[in-house]
């Protein structure tokens, strides 16, 4: 299974939040996800199924 790394304008997009509050406020919104690092590139970057887990989840 290939999983679909996602980052914060993908995911900003899909959920209909600013880009910019996204980036400031991940570490509250998705709380419990850690960032995927792939290689020396800083971008945050996450697996869109932990995303689309969490939100499913009832508060």
């Amino acid at each position: 299974m290939i999983r679909e790394v996602v980052d914060i304008k993908t995911i900003a997009s899909r959920l209909r939040y600013s880009e910019n509050y996204l980036r400031n406020k991940w570490p509250e919104l998705l709380m419990g996800i850690r960032p995927v690092k792939l290689g020396a590139n800083r971008a945050l970057r996450f697996f869109w199924d932990d995303v689309e887990k969490l939100l499913l989840q009832p508060k």
